[in-house]
This record gives structure tokens, sequence and C-alpha cells, in this order.
């Protein structure tokens, strides 16, 4: 996440002379406007990996606090399903949550029109 956020910051610091016409080595507007779109969808991608990453970080940190009493060179089938089932149960509930947004986001568009 930290990788990403210094490379977000270092595309908008350098982005912003080179996208705004002020770099000596500009080329035509379109090509400008095509990196633009590649380098927001880079950014984008790396964002997407980087929240993957944190709920991958986050479910494995609960489920193994919640299953392993006593760490040790292998888990134990008990152990197995209890990460199983632990990581099932936050992927439904985190499912759940989402459309709850998602409709309350779109109640409240509806509202407005």
């Amino acid at each position: 996440c930290q990788e990403t956020n210094k490379f977000l910051l270092l595309f908008s610091i350098s982005g912003e002379n080179y996208l705004d016409g002020r770099s000596a080595a500009m080329g035509d507007n379109s090509q400008d406007a095509r990196i633009q779109r590649e380098l927001m969808q880079i950014a984008q991608q790396e964002q997407a990996k980087a929240e993957f990453n944190g709920a991958v970080n986050k479910i494995t940190r609960m489920c193994f606090d919640q299953c392993v009493s006593r760490p040790s060179a292998k888990l134990g089938y008990s152990g197995e399903q209890c990460f199983q089932n632990c990581a099932a149960r936050f992927v439904e509930a985190s499912e759940v949550a989402a459309q709850s947004v998602a409709s309350a986001i779109q109640q409240q568009a509806s509202q407005f029109q």
C-alpha cells in the first residue's frame, strides 16, 4: 500500500508538469491524453492490488488469531477447517455489507432524481 501511495504521489507530481504542457519533451495532445489514461489505469490497477492484498492480510491475521492457539510447523485438520470457515464467513459478511451499501446508495440516488 505504501508503494502504491508513493507511485501515485510520484505520478501526480511528475504528471502535473508533464500532462499540463509545461514539459520540454511534449508530444501532441492526443499522445499526452493516451499516456495519461495509461498511467491512470496502471495507478488504478496498483491500488486494486494493494486493496486486495490488504484484505487478504486482514483475513489471514483475523483467522490466524481465531484458529491457531499454539503455532507449530504444521496446521492440523481442525486448524485448516477453521481457517476455511473463518475466511468464508469473512467473505460472506463483506459481500452482505457491500450489497447493503450499494442498495443504500441506489436508494439515495433515486430520491434525488
